[in-house]
């Protein structure tokens, strides 16, 4: 009665997970997280996950626990510890998002930035800095041109906006941003000035020292 409610009268065999079974002790070859690309290294990762055979998400999120460095695994501890079923995806998606370059700073990349290595063939550094144009338009082309000669300051206040922000429009404060600026630095500059006139405490308190040379 026991052998034929296992199913074993019939010589079959108890149903297994065969990924369980066989892919929980697979090691993945793949070298460590790239902070400087982590889009195009995560789609060689997942390319390397099909080879495997490896679908299971837990599995995936164990795998690429072991590719990260303790300067990256703090990103995903609160992912660790709520353990959700789709783990891995939730961490791609923050470290790609925590590591990409904004638009900004990829077209910076792409046109002042790079250069051919050593013995690079331009074919393969074509290929190599092609990543940071994917997804921009000739409208972050025109803003970055006009952008990149404002005042560091503003750079940095528009940072947020570039994106989301059409050229017209981004200009248009830029503009207002740079000649706030500029006042701003008159300002300093003359209460500096101000400051530099006015005599020292040290100068014996105002009074020339007139006395006659000796004779």
């Amino acid at each position: 009665m026991i052998l034929v409610s296992l199913g074993c009268s019939s010589g079959q065999d108890l149903a297994v997970d065969p990924e369980k079974s066989t892919k929980r002790l697979k090691r993945i070859d793949f070298r460590k997280f790239d902070k400087k690309n982590p889009k195009e290294w995560f789609e060689h990762l997942e390319i390397i996950f099909k080879s495997e055979q490896m679908v299971s998400d837990s599995h995936r999120f164990a795998s690429l626990l072991k590719l990260i460095d303790d300067s990256v695994s703090p990103l995903l501890s609160s992912i660790t510890r709520a353990k959700p079923d789709d783990a891995y995806v939730q961490a791609r998606e923050v470290l790609i998002a925590e590591f990409s370059l904004s638009k900004f700073d990829r077209i910076k990349a792409y046109l002042q930035d790079s250069s051919p290595e050593a013995d690079e063939r331009l074919s393969q550094f074509a290929s190599r800095i092609e990543v940071h144009f994917e997804d921009i338009t000739l409208d972050d082309v025109r803003k970055f041109t006009v952008l990149r000669h404002a005042p560091p300051a503003v750079r940095l206040q528009l940072a947020g906006e570039f994106d989301s922000t059409g050229f017209k429009e981004l200009v248009r404060k830029a503009d207002t941003l740079s000649q706030r600026a500029r006042e701003d630095a008159l300002v300093v500059g003359a209460i500096q000035h101000r400051g530099r006139g006015k005599p020292s405490s040290s100068s014996n308190n105002g009074f020339v020292n007139q006395s006659r040379p000796g004779k």
